[in-house]
């Protein structure tokens, strides 16, 4: 089970945020009228660039730049920048500026809590498969096409196990072992997933490396959060 600490802008310790991050999901509220969030990451890691290599991220329904766009229907459980050849960024955070009136709630599933779901044959034969990972056509023109050959339970450069998931992706290959598996993770997500409604002015904080996330659908063009990813 996602285990959520909620915590007050006020009463915020780096140190204690890092901490938990390496089991737990950090919501921190009521931020500041003049919140500074890349210098508020920069103080809990070393920021990971986005695919433009700038620091922080608009998550809207319109990319500026971008050939299409996310839109506003769901999205499915994944992990950010699957498709990167290098490890993934270990932390991502979300801060929402606007959120829609209906929809666009956050989805997150501990992978551990997901994986314990599993079938042991079928866990065996997916374990060390290889998966060709790529970005997604919306942000494409923005990643430069980004893409890798990678293995879904790949590993970091220090040992440490850093799944590569993109059930989108996933569910359109060939391979009835990859779409199986992805479906029991969307089953797992019922069982052992929460979904949050985020507030306006609120930052979520999560171990990319241990978390999948997805979201839901929403119905205002005018929900917008930004993104910060960290290598810790």
């Amino acid at each position: 089970m996602t285990n959520l600490i909620n915590i007050s802008y006020k009463a915020v310790e780096y140190e204690f945020i890092k901490q938990q991050l390496e089991a737990s999901v950090v919501y921190v509220h009521d931020l500041p009228e003049k919140f500074h969030y890349v210098d508020f990451m920069k103080s809990v890691g070393e920021i990971y660039p986005q695919y433009d290599g700038k620091l922080e991220w608009d998550v809207v329904p319109k990319i500026k730049g971008a050939k299409s766009s996310y839109g506003d229907e769901s999205i499915e459980l994944h992990t950010e920048f699957a498709e990167s050849d290098d490890d993934l960024p270990k932390i991502v955070s979300l801060y929402c500026v606007e959120q829609a009136k209906i929809g666009g709630d956050l989805i997150l599933l501990d992978f551990e809590a997901a994986i314990s779901c599993l079938d042991a044959e079928l866990l065996k034969c997916v374990e060390n498969e290889v998966f060709n990972y790529a970005t997604l056509p919306c942000i494409s023109s923005l990643a430069n096409g980004l893409k890798t050959e990678k293995r879904l339970f790949d590993r970091s450069k220090s040992g440490e196990l850093m799944p590569r998931i993109s059930v989108v992706q996933l569910l359109k290959s060939k391979d009835s072992k990859l779409i199986e598996f992805s479906n029991r993770l969307k089953e797992a997500c019922v069982k052992h997933g929460v979904i949050i409604r985020q507030k306006e002015n609120s930052l979520i904080i999560w171990n990319n490396w241990k978390t999948l996330h997805g979201r839901t659908k929403f119905s205002s063009h005018t929900r917008r959060l930004k993104r910060v990813c960290l290598h810790l």
